[in-house]
């Protein structure tokens, strides 16, 4: 199992509960372009995507979810960069 990003001290299902509770209340807040910019597309200092970080971590179950949520919210180009 792979840490998280970089200063999160985040593992494993970890991960999938802090993505739900930063998406959660991203719905809340930001609208879905803004959702779409900064959670889906954003990338850490090293130019990885939310999407690959689930990805690296190797959770299917995370993986599926974040996919779920990535075709609510992302064109077909957006969904190949963010992958």
């Amino acid at each position: 199992m792979r840490d998280g990003p970089p200063g999160t001290g985040l593992q494993g299902r970890a991960i999938e509960i802090y993505l739900k509770k930063v998406w959660d209340w991203a719905e809340g807040k930001l609208t879905t372009e803004e959702i779409k910019n900064k959670f889906l597309l954003g990338t850490d200092s090293g130019g990885m995507t939310v999407g690959h970080w689930v990805a690296l971590d190797g959770n299917l179950e995370t993986l599926q979810k974040l996919w779920a949520w990535a075709e609510e919210k992302l064109t077909i180009e957006e969904i190949i960069y963010f992958y």
